[in-house]
């Protein structure tokens, strides 16, 4: 049995934001949360998943933790859904 769990955080609230990481200036927009579980259920970890904002192409990860927003949300980065 692993010691660890990951799955993916829906709802969190960096997700299609655009985010800065202050110990390296790097900058990008979010594009998934993984959160990594203890076997008991504990959080050990929120990796964010960043596309960069400079087009390299590159994904690159960071704690949650980390990120700091840098541009408000508008109905480009967060559409309105109906149902």
């Amino acid at each position: 049995m692993a010691d660890t769990t990951t799955e993916w955080d829906t709802g969190h609230e960096l997700l299609r934001r655009a985010v800065k990481h202050q110990p390296t200036g790097r900058t990008g927009t979010v594009g998934g949360v993984l959160i990594t579980r203890a076997r008991g259920g504990s959080i050990v970890s929120r990796t964010a998943h960043v596309r960069p904002e400079d087009g390299s192409g590159w994904e690159w990860t960071a704690p949650a933790a980390e990120l700091h927003i840098t541009a408000p949300i508008s109905p480009a980065t967060h559409p309105r859904t109906t149902t």
